[in-house]
Formats: structure tokens, sequence, C-alpha cells
């Protein structure tokens, strides 16, 4: 059997083909052999650049996925490539290196348009990103993507647990820290597509805290600055249900409806609600000073709620903490006006989390999450929060 395809890292939901067909071909030329699904995988990815293109097949397939097509044949497909997949890239398999100004330019080059969190303007900021007290982890799997970054992870030493990533990225003076304390992990990006959804992030985070003890001794506090990338369409969809009398969805303690009310100067809650909505979607609400004195104990119980209450399958909803608790962190704080940038405001209304790695903590917390589904949280996070009563 002789496979062709485009490489795994030119599939993205933006490539401009025919996703259904290339997907349907797939499944004809499956079902011509007459072999189980799972044989089928085994087979192609014993073919000549085989994994790639199982790769490149699911992101495909998760692109299609998340249109209105929702067809049982793809859904059984990607189960199958994610399970293959997570097999293929079992972490002993993969190559880790750091990554430095010296490094190739083209692995240079690569990692400047994978950045997808904090996107980089230029080669300077990458330069940036690499300066003394930062690193930059890359893990590679030479069999199956030779010479692709498959996960990138860049870290910030600094003297406190950062709490805004302008901070990391504007801020000389966390560059130039003498004896730096803390490590803090504030970009972790998995490059393919069709790997989405496969933990490949864990061990390079445990590579980073290996290196760094014998490097950097002095560092004894790790930490995450993480996003929050379904924050802002959890709760925009709130306020929608809301708007159309459905009040028991609304996150909101009666006293922050209140403060809406007396803002908008309306005493009828859907057209608040509306008002609310409409402004949530600019990205300059932040600059009205008096908006974000109101706005804050809104949004910080809504995202201290959407992190420790709403779920998926018993585990946190949001993907980065489930990530995150998954390996035994603890949510530490949550950050208002933490990003600020299109980006920021946009999938997490500006908020940002610390997630604190307590090494001596880990393997219980694990059991906590993983074993009870319980999410482990700092009493200081509760400090600023006016709890409805699914907090009490």
């Amino acid at each position: 059997m002789v496979l062709h395809g485009p490489s795994p890292s030119t599939i993205t939901p933006h490539t401009p083909v025919d996703q259904a067909s290339y997907i349907n071909g797939f499944i004809s030329l499956k079902n011509s052999m007459s072999l189980p699904i799972d044989e089928f995988i085994n087979d192609v990815a014993k073919q000549s650049r085989g994994i790639g293109i199982l790769i490149g097949l699911r992101g495909r397939i998760i692109s299609l996925l998340r249109s209105v097509n929702h067809d049982p044949r793809y859904t059984l497909v990607e189960a199958s490539l994610k399970a293959a997949l997570t097999w293929y890239f079992n972490p002993g398999l993969f190559r880790t290196e750091r990554i430095s100004t010296a490094s190739p330019s083209e692995t240079l080059d690569k990692l400047i348009g994978y950045e997808n969190i904090h996107k980089m303007r230029s080669k300077s900021d990458l330069i940036q990103r690499l300066g003394e007290n930062r690193r930059c982890y890359v893990s590679y799997h030479d069999s199956a993507l030779p010479g692709e970054p498959v996960v990138v992870l860049y870290v910030a030493l600094t003297d406190r647990i950062v709490e805004t990533i302008g901070d990391i990225l504007e801020d000389k003076e966390t560059d130039n820290v003498d004896q730096p304390t803390t490590a803090m992990f504030y970009s972790i990006t998995s490059t393919q597509p069709g790997l989405v959804g496969i933990d490949l992030g864990s061990s390079l985070i445990h590579h980073a805290v290996a290196q760094l003890q014998i490097e950097v001794p002095s560092i004894n506090i790790w930490s995450s600055l993480s996003p929050i990338p379904g924050f802002a369409k959890w709760l925009l969809a709130a306020i929608d249900s809301g708007i159309h009398g459905n009040v028991q969805t609304l996150p909101f303690p009666a006293r922050d409806i209140k403060n809406i009310k007396v803002l908008y100067k309306n005493e009828d809650l859907s057209t608040v609600l509306k008002d609310l909505r409409k402004m949530l979607l600019t990205s300059d609400w932040f600059n009205d000073v008096s908006m974000v004195d109101i706005l804050q104990p809104l949004l910080y119980n809504s995202c201290l709620l959407y992190l420790t209450v709403e779920k998926n399958g018993g585990f946190a909803r949001d993907p980065v903490a489930n990530f995150h608790l998954r390996n035994g962190a603890t949510l530490w704080r949550i950050n208002f006006l933490a990003d600020v940038s299109r980006n920021g405001i946009s999938v997490g209304l500006s908020h940002m989390v610390n997630y604190r790695y307590f090494l001596e903590d880990l393997v219980e917390n694990r059991y906590r999450y993983q074993t009870n589904k319980e999410v482990v949280v700092d009493k200081q996070v509760y400090g600023l929060c006016r709890r409805p009563s699914v907090l009490l």
C-alpha cells in the first residue's frame, strides 16, 4: 500500500481543501481493503510518512467536526485515530532539546509561526523569549515527524509568581533577576492540529523542572500563567440564555446583577444583559475605570465557577485547567486584567490563571483529581468571590 498526503504541519482548519472528500477517500480505501479501522490505521502507520498522514487526517476530521457536519463515520475514525496516535506518541519516544538564539534559523522561524497563545510580531520577540532568564524547550518525535517540533514550552525565570503576561513579555525587569526563585510556564503549544487533545506536554514540563533544578538551584517555586480558552464563550452563552428568560443560568450573585442595573440605569434585566453582552464583545471595555470596578467581582465570580464547577465528563470543562489539574497542579490564583490583548479579551475576558506545582503534593493532587474528580483550589482563590449557592 502506497499513500501520499501533505505534510501534517500544513493541515490546519484554514487549509483551502475539500475536507470531506479527503476523509471520504480514506474511508473508501479502508472499506475496499475490508479491514477493521484499527488494523487499517496500523497499516497506514507502517508506510513511509504514514504517521504524519494519520496526523493530517485527524486534523482534517477535527476541523470538519467543528462545522455543521457530524457524520458518525467521522467521529468513529477520529476516536480510533486519537487512540492510535496516543500510543505512537508515547512520552518515552520523545527527544527534548533546549532552544537558544544559536539554534538553526529554520527552527527559530518555525517557532514564530507555531506560537498561537502569545503571538510574535517579529524575530525580536522570539529573541526576547530566549534571553538569559528565559527558556524554550521543544520535544521532537524523530521517527514520526523528523525535524518537526511537536510540543513547545516557554518558561520565564523570575523572582515572584507573575500575574500578567505583560510582565513576562514586555517588562525588562523580569529579564534581569540575579537569583530567580520562580519558574513560570507561560506558554505550551502542540504544533500539530491532528494531535489536539493528546497529552504531549506533561513530559516536557517534567523535563523542564528536572533541568532547571540542576541549572538554577535557587528556583523553588513552580507555576504557570495560563489562559482560559473557554471562559468567554461559556459566559456569553449563559448571558444569551438569561436574555431569553433563563435567569437561573446566570453565574452572577444578586448583588452583582443589581450593580449592573445601576450601571446601565435600567431595571429590565433582559435589556441590561444585552448591553452587557455587547460591551463584553468589544476589546477595550477595560479602559473604562467605572466599568472595571463593577465588572471585576462579576467576572471573577463567573470565572471561578467556570473553572471549578463546570465539568466535562466529571473533569474541568476548560481544557487548560484540565491539563494542569491532571498533572497535579493547584488552582492557586485567578488574575483579572492579566491579558488585555485582543486574543486575551476574546477568549478569557482578560483573565489568566496561576496553576502552582507543589512538587511534594503532585501525586496526591493527581489522585484527588483523576480518581475523585476534585479540583484542588488554594483558599486564597475564594477571597474575592461572592459565592452563588452552588459554591457554598
